[in-house]
């Protein structure tokens, strides 16, 4: 199974689009689409890049109805999804909404797709790069189109290297080290870490090897690094 959402704004809770699609013995066999009332502002940035505004979605349902379904739909699969941020996306709805996470199993494509391919393990691992690499034609950033890009990737990868899917389940909560120039430290975190998703950048004198402290925050979710960036959550000195 395959994830994708679009959100109308900066907002992780505002889905206004989910995607899934089902796959069987590596091929996209079923797919369902629905657009989502995200009960929200839309920003121009996010129609920019999906189209989807409130004319759209007007008359649409909201996350909680269509929660039911999309619960029974993932629930006990094993779900990829390019970027751990479509999780991010569901689990913020699904709070906002009152409504218990879906129990699944998620599996993060672009953390595959480093692994599996060292050539990208720094950088042309986004979804529309690896979709020309490998051939792959889909209509980006329609929620339906994407997760069917994502699952296409992660087959190619169980393909190429030979792991199979509960291998590669557990390869993933493997920190991904990366150093660069100057010793720089780039890890990504374990994506069944509570911080999953936030960043956080070490400078200064620490206490620990700052490839101790980079690890230990890498195993409870976050993207460790030792320069700063515009998107660091926890820079640490």
């Amino acid at each position: 199974m395959a994830l994708d959402v679009e959100t109308a704004n900066p907002d992780l809770s505002s889905i206004c689009q989910i995607g899934l699609v089902l796959f069987e013995n590596g091929s996209p066999v079923e797919a369902w689409s629905t657009l989502v009332d995200p009960e929200d502002w839309f920003d121009d940035m996010n129609v920019s890049v999906h189209g989807i505004d409130e004319r759209k979605v007007k008359g649409s349902p909201n996350f909680k109805t269509i929660f039911p379904e999309l619960a029974r739909k993932i629930g006990g699969h094993v779900v990829a999804t390019h970027t751990e941020f479509d999780r991010s996306f569901v689990a913020k709805a699904s709070a906002r909404h009152g409504m218990p996470i879906p129990y699944c199993c998620w599996l993060d494509t672009p953390c595959v797709a480093r692994s599996a391919w060292p050539d990208v393990a720094q950088r042309g691992y986004g979804l529309a790069s690896l979709a020309e690499r490998f051939d792959i034609g889909f209509a980006h950033h329609d929620a339906a189109e994407d997760a069917k890009a994502a699952g296409l990737i992660l087959v190619r990868a169980i393909a190429e290297t030979g792991l199979d899917l509960a291998g590669w389940i557990e390869r993933v909560k493997r920190p991904l080290n990366q150093r660069g120039a100057g010793g720089r430290v780039h890890m990504d975190g374990n994506p069944e870490g509570p911080l999953l998703g936030e960043i956080v950048v070490f400078t200064g004198s620490l206490s620990v090897a700052r490839r101790e402290a980079a690890d230990m925050a890498a195993q409870i979710g976050c993207k460790a690094r030792t320069t700063t960036s515009p998107r660091s959550d926890c820079p640490s000195t």
